[in-house]
């Protein structure tokens, strides 16, 4: 047999290598997208996260900060804060504004931000106006009462 031409062979060697490493890369190329799909598809499988809960009741006032007695009041009031199911996962959310005296005692109670469903907005002032106490002032805050806006948002029973 005739001997070959080492031009030619070295020629076919590297077309055989050019074949070689495109079909690597094919496979590399085939084995991420299957990585893709798959990690596509336990995203689209896995349950959705719960949302954040909200705080169903926040406190504000513009004269004084409150410190650690928002967090009383907030829990004083949370304790009757309860909603029908059909409120909850809306965004339903009423402002009512009151007087808080030196005995903790509500008064002066008013919807101040309607939440457009008054049967939410009677609930939310039904709460204040059927539970009004909350905890005395602390010795920090001087005044003798405070104007306090409430925010209330829908909240079942634990």
């Amino acid at each position: 047999p005739p001997e070959p031409d080492p031009e030619v062979a070295e020629l076919q060697q590297r077309e055989l290598e050019e074949l070689l490493r495109r079909q690597r890369e094919r496979e590399e190329r085939e084995e991420q997208e299957r990585l893709q799909r798959e990690e596509l598809e336990r995203i689209r499988n896995r349950p959705l996260p719960e949302p954040p809960p909200r705080e169903a009741v926040s406190v504000s006032t513009a004269s004084v900060s409150l410190g650690s007695y928002e967090m009383m009041l907030i829990s004083s009031i949370s304790r009757h804060w309860l909603t029908n199911r059909e409120w909850v996962n809306t965004d339903l959310s009423v402002r009512i504004q009151l007087r808080v005296h030196r005995d903790g005692s509500f008064t002066e109670i008013r919807l101040v931000t309607p939440s457009g469903n008054e049967a939410y907005d009677r609930a939310a002032l039904s709460t204040l106006l059927d539970h009004p106490q909350g905890p005395p002032l602390p010795d920090f805050i001087t005044e003798d009462s405070l104007q306090v806006t409430v925010r209330m948002v829908p909240q079942l029973a634990p």
